[in-house]
């Protein structure tokens, strides 16, 4: 099941406790949000125009994965909060200790790395408030 755009209580990074619009399939009306989060999904399929349109005036946050980094307009780069999103098909959390890393390799001797005690971890189950939200 694919997912749809709900709303709920932002639970991870800098804008948790926000109330939040989470948008997957449709962008139906904002008014009622002080945070705007755009999932990938939709982005590939809209495009940024809607995120552009609403950026002087909310809170945004961009969810893109690292291939749909470069197409990211600059003003959204500059204004927007930027996720960028990586699939990680293993349970990392079930193996690694709190004080093991995760590496990013860009190109030889550039990277960044973070213990798994820093990520901020969420799960289904931290979002099972959240409403979908209905057109019209």
């Amino acid at each position: 099941m694919a997912c749809k755009t709900r709303t709920g209580i932002e639970v991870e990074g800098r804008l948790s406790g926000v109330r939040t619009l989470f948008v997957h399939d449709a962008l139906p009306n904002t008014d009622d949000y002080a945070h705007v989060y755009f999932n990938p999904v939709y982005l590939a399929q809209y495009g940024y125009a809607d995120a552009l349109r609403l950026v002087e005036s909310k809170l945004i946050t961009l969810c893109v994965y690292p291939t749909m980094l470069d197409g990211v307009p600059e003003r959204l780069l500059q204004s927007a909060h930027i996720v960028v999103a990586i699939l990680v098909t293993q349970n990392l959390t079930k193996k690694l200790k709190a004080g093991d890393e995760i590496r990013l390799d860009f190109e030889e001797y550039e990277n960044a790395t973070a213990q798994m005690r820093s990520f901020i971890q969420a799960s289904r189950e931290d979002y099972a408030g959240d409403v979908i939200v209905k057109e019209g």
